[in-house]
């Protein structure tokens, strides 16, 4: 029969929370947006909120949330269309006609990789870990139509 488990230090390396509580910083690489997004987000929830292996996921949604951003900018500047331009034979620039945005395609795309990522990394209200404090929960307003008619 083999041997069971890990091998001995083969642990060595792994990037785990410290007992300390510290929070993860962002990683390398990233932009200086996704990093200031990174921070933003580490700093609302408790230290030991995100595991290491969450890690690359919180990377890609700071990422997208920051492509995110900046195609809006692009698609408030220029528009959700624009203008399809081309060359005459003499050089000169005409319009063709009138073409989709790159940028709302750029935009549509990380929104979606944006909600995906909050659902895995839990940041969204429903999708809370277990042991989190829960919710309160709304009052109903018809809650007390029964104690009402009792009453009378």
């Amino acid at each position: 029969m083999g041997a069971r488990g890990p091998k001995p230090g083969s642990h060595e390396g792994i990037d785990t929370p410290t007992p300390s509580g510290k929070r993860p910083g962002p990683r390398k690489g990233m932009t200086i947006r996704a990093q200031r997004i990174w921070r933003e987000i580490v700093a609302d929830y408790p230290p030991a909120h995100f595991r290491p292996a969450e890690y690359p996921l919180l990377r890609a949604y700071c990422e997208a949330e920051a492509l995110h951003f900046e195609a809006c900018l692009k698609v408030a500047e220029e528009g959700g269309v624009i203008d399809r331009l081309g060359l005459t034979k003499e050089g000169e620039l005409v319009r063709l006609g009138v073409k989709a945005n790159p940028w709302v395609a750029i935009m549509v795309s990380q929104a979606g990789i944006k909600a995906q990522m909050a659902t895995k990394l839990k940041l969204s209200q429903s999708t809370k870990r277990a042991g989190d404090e829960e919710p309160e929960k709304p009052k109903s307003k018809r809650g007390n139509l029964l104690a009402l008619n009792r009453k009378k």
